[in-house]
C-alpha cells in the first residue's frame, strides 16, 4: 500500500517512454515495483497495455497515453482505498477491544466504532 505515493510520479505512457520523464520517474516506478513486489518491466507493461483474449488468442494492445495515466491513476485509487479500509478496520478493531476490557458489557463494545462517509472519493 505504500506503493500509492510514488505511484502518483510513475511514467506512463507507450513503452519507452520511460526515459522522457527524467530520472524522478524512473526512480518513483523502481520504487512503486519494489513496494507492490513486480518488477519494472511487469509494472511498466501492465501500465502501459492490455491483453484482449478472443476465440483462443490473445492480443496485447498498447494504450495511448491517456489511457495510461488513467491505468496509473486507478491503481493509485485503489492502493489508497485499501489502505483507507485498512487503518478504519484496525481503528474499529482496536475500540471493540478497548469497549470490551472498560467493564461496560457488550453494548458498550458494540456501539464503539468509526465510519466515515467520503463524499469526495
Amino acid at each position: 500500500l505504500s506503493a500509492a505515493p510514488p505511484l502518483a510520479g510513475a511514467p506512463a505512457g507507450p513503452p519507452g517512454s520511460l526515459e522522457l520523464d527524467g530520472e524522478g520517474a524512473v526512480a518513483a516506478l523502481r520504487l512503486a515495483a519494489r513496494l507492490l513486489g513486480c518488477g519494472d518491466a511487469e509494472l511498466l507493461t501492465a501500465l502501459n497495455s492490455r491483453t484482449i483474449s478472443a476465440g483462443g488468442e490473445e492480443m496485447v494492445i498498447c494504450k495511448k497515453l491517456p489511457e495510461a495515466r488513467a491505468s496509473r491513476d486507478a491503481l493509485a485509487k485503489a492502493l489508497y482505498e485499501r489502505l483507507f479500509d485498512h487503518i478504519i478496520f484496525a481503528l474499529n478493531g482496536s475500540l471493540a477491544a478497548v469497549g470490551q476490557g472498560s467493564g461496560r458489557g457488550a453494548a458498550a463494545a458494540s456501539s464503539a466504532g468509526i465510519g466515515i462517509l467520503d463524499i469526495f472519493g
